[in-house]
């Protein structure tokens, strides 16, 4: 739900500003994000989605990408296993050696670039899938904080 309810992100995820989602068919959204690195300038990124909740997948292609980047495709995939679920995220990209110098600065290489892009794609997937931990794990304590009247019971008033 959390991973699905983008829009939500503003002000919760930390590396996520505005978010626009428009979501014609069920499960494809179009989504316009205004992130940024850690210290880094703010970008606006506009991806498709196609989610199947379902299933427990979102895959998802950049079609606006960073400046750092030609393209940007990934999954978020919720997997079932004895302890709940887990959470994995992936990631492909493409650098742009165009930008590497422009956004890391001078004497940058495809190495640095390389290192970069990781290390931000990872803090940022990593933020994203513990704030959807805590989401999944709050609503679980939620709903069995005050056990709902089985049938027959008292009514609710």
């Amino acid at each position: 739900d959390f991973l699905y309810r983008v829009g939500d992100w503003p002000g919760v995820v930390p590396h996520v500003g505005a978010v626009r989602v428009v979501e014609d068919a069920p499960g494809v959204q179009r989504v316009s994000v205004d992130g940024s690195a850690p210290g880094g300038p703010t970008h606006t990124g506009e991806w498709v989605r196609m989610c199947f909740p379902h299933a427990g997948r979102i895959v998802f292609k950049q079609t606006v990408p960073s400046p750092l980047l030609r393209s940007c495709r990934g999954e978020w995939s919720v997997v079932p296993d004895e302890r709940g679920a887990t959470v994995v995220a992936r990631h492909g990209v493409v650098l742009d050696e165009r930008g590497v110098e422009r956004v890391l600065g001078g004497g940058a290489g495809l190495r640095e670039a390389r290192a970069h892009v990781r290390a931000v794609l990872g803090d940022a997937g990593v933020a994203t899938m513990n704030l959807a931990k805590r989401h999944a794990e709050s609503a679980v304590r939620m709903l069995g904080a005050r056990p709902l009247p089985s049938r027959g019971a008292d009514r609710v008033r």
